[in-house]
């Protein structure tokens, strides 16, 4: 234990304390004993075993800023030695500078070859993952762990006194009774299944014989017959309408045949009619596209002609017109290469007279490139005496620093050293705050261990009381909701039978074949039926098994509602009890505060708060606190003075040594700067200006240079391209005569067509025009043109002579009153086959309601046998029906190994340690009236000869059944082949409330508990610590810090 609590470095060697059965933890009171119980449930769960108090409270309050409080825990389980290493949130000093940080919790558990050796194997790494495992491998959780294993001061009797629930959780994890558990969960799963089945045959059932397709007087004649009577009553129901269906078709068989004979007569004229519309059309079509048209198509067959011999001379023309374009572009180059001749010539002449000026000039750059190279060489010494000067610079004002700094340097010394003096005169000892802070945390402690139970139970009465509240309400919503939805299911149900009513007309038109009668009304001609839907065979099926979905939800949702109104009933009955323990809790927690809080110093509210109880203590602790701190923090700053006077005493030293070595390196500067003047003489110069003349020269030199390379370069070039253009227009003045030839030529070729007889126009204009109607498709569009129209001609006359000769001795039909006759014969058709239609959905939605319920009468009876058996079978796990404890399996199993407890308690202890006078026995009322019992703890009293609650023993009454019962768990869990594995036992206090004789007999029972396994006790008693060989003693230190000794008396 590394700062935890009073432990600033104690370690805990259990394994030196087994030559005895039983060993003694002692010391004076707030020397750390608990302490230890804290660290070991710390590191195994990450919390202590003082319900309220948070594991950062832990921390040590002389632990230094840079330590970590920190616990290492080994154990063993099984044949593994297991390491614990846990650290709780805490402020520690940042790694970089004096500021405090905020540190993580952090935890580590891994498997070790032996205690202080190697890792074998990491298991977690994190605090979540390493409860995680700990659960795993102890299969217990920290309330559990103190309960059983380690029993914490003032929490000694929970187990005894807690409900059945409590006690049922701890037993089934440490006898491993989660068999049963399964066996319970599978159990409900498959009752809940078949329920929900069951359920579903009576919906059902209920919705078929509820259909809409039953009338209501047939669904009252049903409701008077017996279940076996119904079937017969509802088969003479479905042969009543297949009566009405084959009636009705046969109506419609002998209308249909009437509606034959007035559609053949109306398409007759109808065809008759069409004749004579399009011999007038064809008549009126010759008279507009022939006729009327023919002096435009002869027109258009010269200019046809006209266009044929112009686009034999096509192709002269445009060679004509590309030569002439050729010998324009040659005759452009031509001046162009004579512009450019004379340039170059002119360019050549410029160049030679520049040149001959640059010779001239020779003499004048040479001296100047000698001028250049003797500057150069006085630099060098003039760069040296320009650095020593600005060195000098530098190193006069840095030498006046270096002495102010020494001087300061002193006189900060001095103040330093006066502070010192100042504070240690000031400086108070913390020994008897130290004091005055763990008394008053040692009775907040004790207020808080007795309050938060009392707090706890009155909280979770007022949880429940919400939670009931809270679910009563959800329950009133519920049942707004789905009465809502009742309403809602029904309408459904309403729109989806309509809807299945239009599909079956639909899918019967679908059906229909021109020529073939139709099956309900054996009409052929079909040609007047309306059309609302179309028809789909797979919606329909869909929409009527869509239909019975619906219905059968329609059913449930009733079922629902009548559901939610019985759990309201219910809730409300659990609602009243819950506000009655409410407020009895509220009372015993009040007058436990008003007498605690009279026994205290301090001043506390007149109602109970215990935040604002635990705020009135940590003010006052954080006042001594605040005390303690401005001690502390006085030594640190003494401490933090003395070092900086050193550091000031190391400055001084550095000063001085800087000092001497500057002052030095000055004068070497100083002598270097008068030698080298010297040397120069009369030069004043700068480096930079020296060095900017010879730029300058060098400059007009290189620009000299240059112009005589460019101008030599510029005549040479010139001269190139004046012979090359020379010769560029040579070869252009001979490409141009050839060129007036060839246009000579073609132009005598066009002239002599132009002028021949047969020619079609001697305008050369106009032949240019022809050709470019040509070039745009003109020709090709008057050739279609011509041939469309004697296509055109010569059908519409072969049109108009058949049509005439078909009329010859005919006369134009009435149509208006042939359409009459039959238009009102359809209509009687229409209406008498959605009688048809009707007829036929009535019988046959009868027909597949009947065989539905026939089919669910016949699967339910199969089922019901079967049902019944695992009904039974579910009540009795549950504790319901015929089972007559009314406990369920799991509470059975784990009552039978408290009985076990108990008996093992009454064979080797209670009666001991009470003389004869109690008995442990299974209550067999709850203990708070609710359903869950079976495991509350009742004592008999030898003496009454009564049984009574075990909350009615003193407090060393309840100490010495606390204890029976915790050693005797220990040795029944022991024996279990499922059990726990439970080495070690702890007892934190309580012997204090036992006369000599009853604590001798206690004393002998752990005893022998300690034979087989580890048993360790805290107490103050006298008579104990002198008994007891084998002792771990906690001694203070004082300034809040204690030590663990291991004595061997």
């Amino acid at each position: 234990m590394n700062y935890f609590g009073p432990h600033e470095n104690s370690s805990i060697d259990f394994r030196k304390l087994d030559e005895a059965p039983i060993f003694l933890i002692g010391g004076d009171t707030g020397a750390g004993k608990s302490t230890i119980f804290d660290a070991m449930t710390f590191a195994l769960f990450g919390s202590t075993t003082t319900d309220g108090r948070d594991a950062r409270e832990m921390r040590s309050q002389f632990a230094p800023n840079d330590k970590a409080t920190e616990v290492t825990f080994y154990f063993e389980q099984g044949n593994n030695l297991y390491r614990i290493v846990r650290r709780p949130e805490q402020w520690l000093k940042s790694q970089r500078g004096d500021n405090l940080v905020d540190k993580k919790p952090i935890a580590k558990l891994a498997i070790v070859d032996k205690v202080g050796g190697t890792e074998i194997d990491s298991i977690a790494a994190k605090p979540s993952d390493v409860g995680t495992a700990i659960a795993g491998i102890l299969n217990l959780s920290a309330e559990q762990f103190k309960k059983i294993i380690l029993l914490p001061q003032n929490d000694f009797s929970k187990f005894l006194k807690s409900k059945t629930d409590a006690k049922e959780a701890i037993l089934k994890k440490i006898f491993g009774t989660q068999l049963y558990s399964d066996f319970a969960s599978k159990l409900k799963e498959l009752y809940s299944a078949d329920k929900k089945k069951n359920e579903t045959f009576a919906t059902d059932l209920a919705a078929q014989l509820d259909s809409d397709n039953w009338t209501d007087e047939e669904k009252e004649q049903l409701s008077h017959e017996s279940d076996e009577q119904k079937i017969v009553v509802l088969e003479s129901f479905v042969n009543k309408r297949q009566t009405e269906f084959n009636s009705v078709e046969k109506q419609a068989t002998e209308l249909n045949k009437q509606v034959q004979t007035a559609d053949k007569n109306f398409q007759n004229a109808k065809d008759l009619d069409k004749q004579f519309s399009d011999l007038d059309t064809a008549k009126h079509d010759y008279q507009l596209n022939i006729v009327n048209k023919e002096s435009e198509i002869s027109a258009q067959q010269q200019h046809v002609s006209e266009l044929q011999w112009a686009d034999d001379l096509k192709d002269s023309l445009r060679d004509l017109d590309s030569k002439n374009e050729e010998l324009k572009k040659t005759n452009d180059r031509s001046q162009k290469l004579t512009v450019q001749m004379k340039l170059s010539q002119k360019d050549y002449q410029s160049a030679t007279t520049k040149n001959e000026e640059l010779i001239a000039q020779k003499d004048d750059f040479d001296q100047k490139e000698n001028q250049s190279k003797k500057l150069a060489i006085l630099i060098p010494d003039i760069e040296r005496i320009e650095r020593i000067r600005k060195e000098i610079t530098k190193q006069e004002p840095e030498l006046l620093v270096l002495q102010k700094n020494l001087s300061e340097q002193n006189e900060e010394f001095q103040k330093i050293t006066s502070q010192i003096d100042a504070k240690k005169e000031s400086l108070i000892d913390g020994d008897k705050l130290q004091t005055q802070k763990d008394a008053l945390t040692r009775e907040k402690d004790d207020f808080v261990e007795t309050l938060t139970p009392l707090e706890n139970l009155q909280l979770n009465n007022q949880k429940e009381v919400k939670r009931l509240q809270t679910h009563l309400d959800e329950l009133k919503s519920q049942l707004q909701s789905k009465t809502e939805n009742l309403q809602q299911d029904q309408a459904d149900f309403q729109e989806k039978k309509g809807h299945r009513q239009a599909l079956m007309i639909a899918q019967l038109q679908k059906e229909l074949v021109d020529g073939e009668p139709c099956v309900v009304c054996g009409s052929t001609d079909h040609s007047h039926m309306i059309k609302t839907i179309d028809a789909d065979e797979t919606e329909l099926k869909a929409s009527m098994e869509q239909v019975d979905k619906s219905q059968n939800q329609f059913a449930s949702a009733q079922k629902e509602v009548e559901t939610v109104n019985n759990n309201i009933s219910e809730t409300t009955t659990e609602l009243n009890a819950a506000q009655d323990n409410l407020k009895t809790a509220t009372q015993k927690l009040n007058e436990t505060y008003l007498e605690l809080t009279d026994k205290s110093e301090l001043t506390f509210a007149t109602e109970f708060n215990l935040s604002a109880s635990k705020s009135i203590f940590d003010k006052k602790i954080a006042s001594l606190t605040e005390q303690l701190a401005a001690a502390n923090k006085l030594t640190a700053e003494i401490e933090k003075l003395t070092k900086d006077s050193q550091k000031i005493a190391d400055k001084q030293n550095e000063f001085k040594l800087d000092l001497a070595t500057k002052k030095s390196a000055l004068e070497a500067n100083q002598k270097d700067l008068k030698q080298t003047l010297a040397k120069l003489g009369d030069e004043n110069r700068s480096s930079q200006e020296i060095t900017q003349e010879i730029k300058t020269l060098d400059a007009a030199v290189k620009d000299y240079q240059e112009q005589v390379t460019e101008t030599q370069k510029v005549a040479q070039d010139s001269q190139i391209k004046y012979s090359n253009n020379k010769t560029q227009l040579d070869d252009v003045e001979k490409q141009a005569a050839e060129q007036k030839v060839a246009i000579e030529k073609l132009q005598e070729n066009i002239d002599s067509v132009l002028s021949d007889s047969d020619a079609k126009t001697n305008d050369i204009k106009v032949l240019r025009t022809w050709i470019a109607e040509i070039n745009d498709g003109v020709l090709s569009e008057l050739q279609i043109k011509i041939s469309n129209y004697k296509q055109e001609k010569t059908r519409l006359e072969k049109r108009i002579n058949e049509l005439s000769t078909a009329l010859t001795n005919k006369e134009k039909p009435d149509l208006e009153t042939l359409r009459t006759v039959l238009t009102g014969l359809q209509t009687k058709k229409d209406e008498l086959i959605s009688q048809v239609a009707n007829a036929k959905r009535t019988f046959q939605d009868a027909d597949k309601n009947l065989k539905r319920i026939k089919d669910i009468i016949a699967q339910q009876g199969d089922f019901a046998k079967k049902f019944s058996q695992l009904s039974d079978l579910y009540n009795i796990v549950n504790g319901q029906g015929n089972n007559d404890s009314k406990l369920k399996l799991e509470t059975y199993v784990v009552q039978n190994y408290l009985q076990k407890v108990l008996n093992y308690a009454n064979d080797h202890f209670i009666n001991l340690l009470s003389n004869n006078r109690y008995t442990f026995e299974l209550s067999a009322d709850p203990s708070d009236k609710m359903r869950d019992h079976g495991l509350d703890i009742n004592i008999f009293d030898n003496e009454t000869g009564k049984s009574r609650s075990s909350d009615t023993l003193s407090g060393g009454e309840t100490f010495i059944a606390a204890l029976s019962i915790a050693l005797s768990l220990s040795e029944v869990v022991q024996s279990s082949s499922n059990g726990v594995q439970i080495d070690a036992l702890f007892v934190d206090e309580g012997f204090g409330s036992l006369d000599d004789e009853t604590l001798e007999k206690s004393m002998t029972a752990l005893e022998t508990i300690g034979q087989n396994r580890m048993v360790g006790v805290i107490s103050h008693i006298e008579s104990m610590k002198q008994t007891i060989g084998q002792q771990v003693l906690i001694k203070k230190l004082g300034d809040g810090r204690s030590k663990v000794e291991i004595v061997n008396k």
